[in-house]
């Protein structure tokens, strides 16, 4: 009897060290592990290393050594260690580039011309941007739509693949519309350079004199890609039709006084009621036949019109200043348009939108006066 219950005791023994043994290989062999062994992010984004590390389920993550650094702001493949005595497990962070690069259209989604002579030349050209990379340039496929209209296609891929399209339409412009503000600065006038620059068209500015207030909008009317001309110090018809040498001072007086607070020198003039006007002859007879050869010896460039949406005069809604518009522009020619900026003048500011809109839609091309402009002038009447 004695012998059996040792031969039992001995059994109980080799089965707890077997499964001693066992256990102790487990620990041996159990690895260590983390939570999303593969992580993906974006170039740039901040990596916060928050993994989990577990042994046999329990968390051991304050208790491992982190080895390997992550620069969030180059792309590629990045791997970190996480060790725990003897044992370790990896991690891989991909840094990504997800965001493809922005095309940035110079003058606009449509672009109108006279004609399509050397197409390629008359591209304004893109910008590209990119949140990686720099120096980016994009690719430009040119094709025809019709014979007035063609479609640039640009195309930019950046370093990881990312690709932008951008297209702009190239279309034969049905005429040239100049818009032509006199009597600014004023309150006016800013919200008029506002519409101008969302809907990016310029225009021309023939200003009187200005205070040291208005020249921050006088500078924006420059740096905006505007033309600036001279309506002359006063707009007053007895003071400046009084003598020719009164009339050239007071264009004279202005070109040298935004010439000397801006660098700015224009050669555009608009005389004050137009080259045709015939109120001068009350206070000078034949000043305005003397004054055309006076400005053109002082390499002056006179600009009249031939559309007047007549915001001096009758049209006193925003509805009437566009019709009149709409009913004075005409294709195949350069339709100098006279409006105004002076104050008082916010229908005319109103009226602006739509005015655009129509003549976009119609086909016109805008532009600013310059020297490549052939001026509308009328005939002296005096």
């Amino acid at each position: 009897m004695a012998r059996r219950r040792r031969k039992r005791s001995l059994d109980f023994t080799w089965v707890v060290e077997i499964v001693i043994v066992v256990f102790i290989f487990i620990l041996l062999l159990a690895p260590i592990s983390v939570k999303n062994e593969n992580i993906e992010i974006g170039v740039g984004e901040k990596f916060e290393n928050t993994s989990k590390i577990t042994y046999l389920g329990i968390d051991i993550s304050d208790k491992v050594k982190i080895i390997g650094e992550v620069n969030s702001n180059v792309p590629g493949v990045y791997e970190i260690t996480y060790k725990w005595n003897w044992k370790e497990t990896k991690q891989t962070i991909t840094v990504k580039d997800k965001i493809p690069p922005e095309i940035h259209l110079n003058g606009g989604n449509t672009v109108y011309l006279q004609n399509f002579d050397n197409l390629a030349s008359k591209d304004p050209g893109v910008v590209v941007t990119d949140n990686y990379d720099t120096d980016l340039k994009a690719k430009r496929d040119i094709k025809k739509i019709s014979d007035t209209e063609y479609e640039f296609v640009y195309t930019a891929t950046d370093s990881s693949g990312n690709i932008s399209i951008q297209k702009r339409n190239m279309i034969l412009a049905k005429g040239e519309v100049y818009l032509t503000f006199d009597d600014g600065p004023s309150d006016v006038t800013n919200e008029v350079l506002d519409i101008l620059k969302e809907n990016n068209v310029k225009a021309t500015f023939f200003i009187v004199d200005y205070s040291e207030e208005d020249k921050p909008t006088i500078q924006r009317i420059i740096d905006e890609g505007h033309t600036l001309g001279i309506h002359g110090m006063s707009h007053d018809y007895a003071e400046i039709y009084s003598s020719i040498d009164v009339l050239m001072d007071n264009f004279n007086s202005l070109h040298d006084k935004i010439l000397n607070d801006f660098g700015y020198d224009t050669k555009f003039i608009r005389f004050p009621g137009g080259a045709s006007n015939t109120i001068s002859s009350q206070y000078c007879n034949g000043i305005m036949t003397e004054a055309i050869e006076e400005v053109a010896q002082e390499g002056l460039v006179y600009y009249d019109w031939n559309v007047d949406v007549d915001d001096a005069g009758s049209a006193r809604t925003s509805e009437k200043i566009y019709e009149n518009f709409a009913d004075g522009i005409a294709p195949n020619r350069e339709n100098v348009v006279l409006a105004h900026d002076g104050y008082g003048h916010n229908e005319t500011a109103e009226a602006l939108p739509k005015i655009i809109d129509y003549a976009k839609e119609e086909g016109y091309q805008f532009s600013a006066i310059s020297e490549d402009t052939i001026p509308v002038q009328h005939n002296v009447n005096n």
